[in-house]
């Protein structure tokens, strides 16, 4: 009998193990998803915070091209302290009244570092009474500083 239960109690303790195993196995998993959830909505608040901020300043004007059309360039400037590149622009030409007549999406093409400009250039489909520019996206990377 005494053989029996030594394999009954080593059956007992492996159960035991793996039941606190598992244990551990959701609590660092739901620490991850959790850890995952607040970076997402850290990011997405930061980008937020970085467009209201006014990381991106724009310094542009629409002026005939060599081919005789309408053209919205300009700098943007980076007055945040990483790097930005890749950046996606929507320009809409308003009329006199502030109605939006028509868009037009370009880029930025390049990379630039925090304090740094970078130049584009956005073809128009029209000319209009004023324009105004939204930073659709970026990629943003670390500077190493």
């Amino acid at each position: 009998m005494y053989p029996y239960r030594r394999e009954q109690a080593s059956d007992d303790n492996r159960r035991l193990m793996a039941q606190v195993r598992r244990r551990r196995m959701r609590i660092s998993r739901r620490a991850v998803l959790t850890a995952a959830v607040v970076l997402l909505i850290w990011r997405g608040e930061a980008v937020d915070a970085q467009m209201r901020a006014g990381r991106f300043r724009i310094d542009a004007q629409a002026v005939p091209s060599k081919k005789n059309t309408p053209v919205y360039s300009g700098y943007i400037y980076n007055d945040g302290g990483g790097g930005a590149a890749n950046i996606r622009l929507l320009v809409e030409t308003l009329d006199a009244e502030g109605k939006v007549i028509g868009q037009a999406q370009g880029a930025a093409l390049g990379s630039m570092l925090g304090r740094d400009r970078l130049y584009f250039e956005v073809p128009l489909q029209a000319t209009g009474a004023s324009y105004r520019v939204r930073v659709l996206s970026w990629d943003s990377f670390a500077t190493g500083q």
